[in-house]
C-alpha cells in the first residue's frame, strides 16, 4: 500500500482512514464530567484511586464560584472554579470570555490535579550536596523564607557591587503575563540583558516569517468563524496549536454549525488528530513544506488566480517573487521533492484560490527546522496572494489590552553598563538576523563562558532540561553555574540543579493578569485570583521579586515604588483602567470585541509600509549586520533540510508532536492526563515509537514490540506503535514523557525524544530545530 497516494485523494472513505477510536474519544471527553467517573476507571490502580476520588464533604456545606484563569498552556483560558468547603472541585469555562466562548480544553480540568499534586514543593529548600548532575540527589533541607531571601539577596548585592549585573541570567518558562512584566522590570532595573525565554524553542521561526513579510514579529491570528478553507502546514489545530480552546470551539462552528462546512487540508508527515478530523491529509516528505507552498503559489500565479486588487494596491516585491516562483517551483519538479503529486498540488492550489476567504496556517511541524523562517514566509505569502490579509475569514492582527502603563525603570550607572553588555543567547547575532531570543544558545554560552561567565541565575517555571533539544547540554550548563535559584510549584529536572528552590503557588492560588496568544484578533484580559487558600508555604513570583527589589535598594527599589506592595495590588494597578475592580473580580474577564478589518494604513511595519513579497526588513537587517545576501535571501524560498546522521546508517527522520494533554509547564505528574495521554492510540502512561506498518514489516517489528530508536547522539528504548498514520520515512514520538523528576506519576513514564536530538537552529530567527535528526529503529 502506498500511504501517500492513498491519502492524497479527497475521495478516500472514512473507513479506510485511521480514526480516533470510540474508547479514546470517551476517555478524552470524560474530563468534562465528574472526577469520580475517572477514578472508577482507574480502580485497578490502587495508588491512584485515593488521589482521584472526590469524597463527600462532611458537615455544613459552603459553596462558591471563583472567576480566574488557567495556565496549563499559553492560551490562558478564562475559567470559573467551583469551591466546596474551601476545596476546588470543578473547573469550567467562563461564559463571559469571547476568546473561547465560555469553553475550555481538556487541559483546564487538569488544574485540579496541579493544585492538589501531593509531590508539590511545600517550603523553601536549600541544597546540601555540592555535586550536581542528572539523577544526583540534591539532599534538600528545608529553610525559612527569611533565610532563603537573605541568602539570595546577598548574592545579588555581591554581583552588582562588583560591577557585574550582566552576569545574572533569568530563564523564563510558561508564566502569567503579569509575572513576565515583573520579571522583565527586575532584569532592567538590576542591569542584566540576559532574560532568556522559552519562546526561542517554539515560535521564533514562525514569527520571523511574518516579520519578513509585514514587519510584525508575532504569530498570526485567524478569523476562523468566517473562513471557508484552511490549508494547515504542520499545524495540529485541535490538539496543540494555540490558542487551543478557541481552536476547538471554532472547529465545532466551522465543521458542524454552518450550512457551508469549511474544508480543511492538513499537510503533515504524521496523521495527527487534526488530520483525522480534516477532509484531506497530505503526508509530505519531512522538511519540504516551503517547496509545497511555493508550488501552490506557482499554480495561483501561472493561472492568474491571485487577488490582483490586493497585490497591486497593498504589496511590493511581487515581480521578484513571481520570477522566482515561476522559474523554480513548477509542480512537476516540486512533486519529486515533497512526495505530493503534481495533480494534487494543482488541485489544492485551485481550491485555495477559489474558495475564499481562505487561510494558509503555518505550525511548528513546518517551521521547527533550520529553514523554518523561510518556510513560514513562503506559507504566509499564500495568504497575501488570495487577499486574506486583515480580511474577514483570513489573517487578523491581534490586539492586546491597554493595561495601565508602567512608569519608566530607574537606571543607575551600574544598570546601564550591565545592559550594554552582549546577551548570552545572542552571542552570534549576525548568524540569526531576525533573532529576539535564542534559548538553546544560552546553554552553549554558559558552558563555554562566552562572552563572559554567568555567576548567578533564576529559573521561573521553566524546564529546559526536558523541552530543549539535546537535553544533556542544559545539565552541563546548570552544573557550571555557581548559584542557581529555581522558582516553581513543583520539582523538575531543571530544579534539581538548583542551590535554592522556592515554592510558588499554582495558578489557582495566586494573583495575576493574562491575555491569550494571537488567535481571536480582539483583546481580552483574564484575571487570576485565588480560588482557594494557599496549601503550602509558597510565595508568588511577583511577591518574591517585589521583596528582593525592596532589599536591594537604590535604583532597583526605586523602580518598584508606586506599583503596589504585593501581587494583588500590582494586578489592581495594571488592570484598574480597564474595568472597575469589583466588577473585574466578579466577572474575571474584560473583553473588547471591536475589531476592525482592512487596516492597511497601519498594520504593515515594513520599509514600504506594505506587505512585502521581497523583504525590506531582512535586507535592512543584513546591512546593519554587515552581511550581504543574494536576491533569493530576501525572498521566500525552499532550502533542503540539513540533517544530523548519514541517511544510509540512519534511514528514518525523527519527528515529535505535542499531545493535547501535554502540560506546557513540562511537569506531567497528573494521573488524569497520564491515563489518556495518547488520544489517537487510546493509551496512556507513556509514549510510543510510532512507525509506518510497511517500514515496520521491513524491519521485522510488530505492534507493541520493544524497540531501540538510535540517533548519532544516543538511543532510547520504548514500545513500537505500528500503524498507517506515519510517513514511511519517519518515526514519530510524543513529547512530554521521559521524566526523571517531578513526582510519582511522571517519573519513569515513557521516553523524551529530545534526549537524542541534535542541536541546530533556524538560520534566520535562531529558533531551535526539532525535526532534522535521523535515526534507525531495531528490535530490543
Amino acid at each position: 500500500m502506498d500511504l501517500r497516494k492513498a491519502n492524497e485523494s479527497t475521495g478516500d472513505s472514512k473507513k479506510s482512514r485511521f480514526n480516533i477510536t470510540r474508547r479514546a474519544f470517551i476517555k478524552l471527553t470524560a474530563l468534562t464530567g465528574a472526577a469520580t467517573a475517572v477514578a472508577l476507571r482507574l480502580a485497578h490502580r490502587p495508588a491512584l484511586a485515593d488521589a482521584l476520588i472526590e469524597r463527600p464533604p462532611e458537615g455544613a456545606i459552603t459553596e462558591k464560584y471563583v472567576a480566574t484563569s488557567c495556565l496549563n498552556c499559553a492560551t490562558r483560558c478564562a475559567t470559573r472554579v467551583r469551591v466546596v468547603n474551601g476545596r476546588a472541585v470543578k473547573i469550567a469555562g467562563n461564559p463571559i470570555s469571547q476568546v473561547s466562548e465560555g469553553e475550555n480544553c481538556p487541559r483546564a480540568h487538569i488544574g485540579l490535579q496541579v493544585l492538589y499534586d501531593p509531590d508539590r514543593l511545600k517550603s523553601p529548600m536549600k541544597r546540601t550536596n555540592s555535586a550536581k548532575g542528572k539523577g544526583i540527589d540534591p539532599r534538600w533541607t528545608p529553610i525559612s523564607w527569611g533565610q532563603a531571601l537573605e541568602d539570595i539577596t546577598a548574592h545579588l548585592i555581591d554581583l552588582r557591587a562588583g560591577g557585574n549585573p550582566h552576569k545574572l541570567a533569568l530563564f523564563q518558562g510558561l508564566n502569567t503575563i503579569s509575572d513576565e512584566d515583573v520579571i522583565r522590570r527586575f532584569a532592567e532595573s538590576y542591569g542584566t540583558p540576559n532574560l532568556i525565554s522559552a519562546e526561542g524553542l517554539e515560535n521564533e521561526a514562525d514569527k520571523a516569517g511574518e516579520w519578513m513579510a509585514d514587519g510584525n514579529f508575532t504569530q498570526s491570528a485567524y478569523d476562523l468563524a468566517r473562513t471557508n478553507y484552511i490549508l494547515a502546514f504542520g499545524a495540529n489545530i485541535v490538539e496543540s496549536q494555540k490558542p487551543l480552546a478557541r481552536n476547538l470551539r471554532m472547529w465545532g462552528k466551522m465543521r458542524r454549525e454552518r450550512p457551508n462546512r469549511v474544508k480543511v487540508v492538513v499537510v503533515d508527515p504524521r496523521y495527527s488528530v487534526t488530520a483525522a478530523k480534516s477532509d484531506q491529509w497530505l503526508p509530505i516528505n519531512p522538511g519540504t513544506d516551503a517547496a509545497l507552498a511555493m508550488a501552490i503559489a506557482w499554480v495561483i500565479i501561472a493561472e492568474k488566480l491571485y487577488d490582483t486588487s490586493f497585490v497591486e494596491k497593498y504589496t511590493t516585491g511581487f515581480d521578484a517573487y513571481r520570477k522566482l516562483v515561476v522559474e523554480n517551483y513548477r509542480p512537476e519538479k516540486v512533486a519529486s521533492i515533497t512526495g505530493i503529486s503534481a495533480e494534487t498540488i494543482e488541485k489544492i492550489a485551485r481550491e485555495f484560490a477559489a474558495t475564499k476567504p481562505a487561510i494558509a496556517w503555518r505550525g511548528r511541524g513546518a517551521t521547527g527546522w533550520p529553514n523554518g523562517a523561510y518556510t513560514s514566509y513562503a506559507i504566509f505569502c499564500l495568504n497575501a496572494l488570495v487577499g486574506s490579509i486583515d480580511a474577514p475569514g483570513g489573517v487578523t492582527y491581534q490586539l492586546n489590552p491597554d493595561y495601565k502603563a508602567l512608569p519608566a525603570v530607574t537606571e543607575d550607572d551600574t544598570a546601564k553598563k550591565g545592559k550594554s553588555q552582549p546577551r548570552i543567547d545572542l552571542g552570534h547575532t549576525a548568524d540569526f538576523p531576525a533573532a529576539e531570543t535564542v534559548t538553546n544558545q544560552a546553554a552553549d554560552s554558559i558552558i563555554e563562558s562566552k562572552p563572559y561567565n554567568i555567576e548567578m541565575a533564576f529559573g521561573f517555571n521553566c524546564n529546559f532540561n526536558m523541552s530543549a533539544p539535546a537535553t544533556a547540554r542544559w545539565g552541563e550548563a546548570l552544573k557550571k553555574l555557581p548559584y542557581y535559584v529555581h522558582i516553581a510549584p513543583s520539582v523538575s529536572e531543571m530544579a534539581e540543579y538548583a542551590d535554592i528552590v522556592l515554592p510558588s503557588p499554582t495558578f489557582l492560588e495566586e494573583w495575576g493578569y493574562d491575555h491569550s496568544p494571537p488567535g481571536s484578533g480582539f483583546a481580552e484580559v483574564k484575571l487570576k485570583q485565588p480560588a482557594v487558600e494557599k496549601l503550602y508555604d509558597s510565595m508568588s513570583i511577583i511577591d518574591v521579586l517585589f521583596e528582593l527589589a525592596g532589599r536591594l535598594g537604590g535604583s532597583v527599589t526605586q523602580s518598584f515604588m508606586g506599583l503596589g506592595k504585593n501581587a494583588q495590588e500590582f494586578v489592581q494597578f495594571r488592570t484598574g483602567n480597564l474595568l472597575g475592580w469589583s466588577k473585574l473580580l466578579s466577572d474575571g474577564v474584560w473583553v473588547d470585541t471591536s475589531y476592525k478589518f482592512n487596516k492597511y494604513d497601519s498594520i504593515f511595519k515594513t520599509p514600504s509600509k506594505k506587505f512585502e513579497f521581497r523583504s525590506g526588513n531582512l535586507e535592512a537587517r543584513f546591512k546593519e549586520l554587515g552581511k550581504t545576501g543574494n536576491e533569493q535571501a530576501y525572498l521566500p524560498h525552499y532550502e533542503p533540510a540539513e540533517f544530523f546522521g548519514d541517511e544510509k546508517q540512519y534511514p528514518l527522520v525523527l519527528t515529535t508532536y505535542h499531545p493535547v494533554l501535554k502540560i506546557d509547564s513540562d511537569i506531567q505528574n497528573y494521573p488524569w492526563a497520564q491515563e489518556i495521554y495518547l488520544a489517537m492510540h487510546a493509551r496512556g502512561w507513556g509514549n510510543f515509537v510510532e512507525i509506518n506498518e510497511e517500514t515496520a514489516h521491513e524491519l521485522h517489528i510488530d505492534d507493541l514490540d520493544e524497540v531501540w530508536v538510535e540517533s548519532p547522539f544516543g538511543k532510547l528504548k520504548a514500545k513500537a506503535r505500528v500503524f498507517t498514520g506515519v510517513h514511511p520515512h519517519v518515526v514519530s514520538i510524543a513529547m512530554g514523557q521521559g521524566h526523571t523528576a517531578g513526582g510519582r506519576w511522571a517519573e519513569g513514564m515513557g521516553i523524551n525524544p529530545n534526549d537524542i536530538t541534535g542541536v541546530a537552529y533556524d538560520h534566520t530567527s535562531g529558533q531551535s530545530a526539532f525535526y532534522n535528526t535521523r535515526v534507525r529503529v531495531y528490535r530490543a
